[in-house]
């Protein structure tokens, strides 16, 4: 089993290792400017500096900080919101249309508009997040919810089960493979919508480091951070995965399940 895995990474780690190659090559034959683009070992020297630097890490918990707290907080109102429209008619005749409406609106004009209301600290990023995650949770809770075989819920109440307890023991349970396939898409959303208000205006973060790097056309230092970002995605995506297969361990192929979530941004 180990084996297979290592033959499953070797072809895409072996693809990666040889576009870089090939990107160095090609950066030094033709003698492109660093500040045009850089080569991928001017990469890695800046990526070396900024793990030296206190500062950087301090921006990496800023945003990183942020980041989870907004992506649970609109993990949770999506869960609460999904089950409130779900059992209640009035509530998904009200509430569903009025959602709908407000996630069509692209979130980088809500930005500025949160800096006006609360200031460049941290609360217009939590915000935004919370408003960027919510949706996805929301729309993928409800697709669950309403996913649940129809002989089982007459089973449930058959044997006398309360609402709440079909809620709880079968409806949650079934949306769960959902709810987690909107959690690997809100994940990146929220590490992009803390990113879009740091653009905007923001006491410290990895976004205002890109955007100070780009004034001083620091190309490679702008690389270093991206690839800064991608590594926090990516190991934010496996952290998902690995508690989904901990949580959802009866499903059997976790990929059946795809997040209807697509976020204008």
């Amino acid at each position: 089993m180990i084996l297979r895995r290592l033959g499953d990474l070797a072809l895409p780690a072996g693809t990666f290792i040889g576009f870089l190659a090939i990107w160095e090559i090609l950066v030094r034959a033709f003698h492109v400017p660093v500040f045009i683009l850089p080569a991928p070992s001017a990469v890695v020297v800046s990526l070396w500096k900024f793990a030296l630097t206190p500062s950087s890490f301090a921006s990496l918990l800023n945003t990183l900080s942020a980041m989870i707290v907004g992506f649970v907080c609109g993990t949770f109102v999506g869960i609460v919101l999904a089950i409130l429209i779900f059992s209640s008619r009035l509530l998904s005749r009200t509430l569903h249309p009025l959602l709908l409406a407000i996630q069509t609106v692209p979130k980088v004009t809500i930005a500025p508009l949160l800096l006006v209301w609360f200031g460049i600290g941290v609360v217009p990023k939590i915000i935004l997040i919370t408003i960027i995650a919510f949706f996805p949770v929301l729309t993928n809770m409800l697709a669950g919810l309403a996913s649940v075989d129809q002989k089982r819920i007459d089973l449930f109440r058959a044997l006398g089960a309360s609402r709440w307890q079909e809620m709880t023991k079968l409806r949650l349970p079934t949306s769960l493979p959902y709810l987690f396939a909107a959690l690997e898409v809100t994940a990146i959303y929220s590490l992009i919508g803390a990113i879009i208000v740091e653009f905007v205006g923001s006491q410290g973060g990895l976004g205002t480091i890109l955007l100070k790097r780009n004034y001083d056309l620091d190309i490679a230092g702008e690389f270093a951070v991206i690839v800064v970002l991608s590594g926090l995605g990516i190991v934010l995506h496996t952290l998902i995965k690995l508690v989904e297969r901990r949580t959802v361990f009866w499903t059997g192929a976790h990929a059946s399940t795809e997040a209807r979530s697509n976020v204008p941004l």
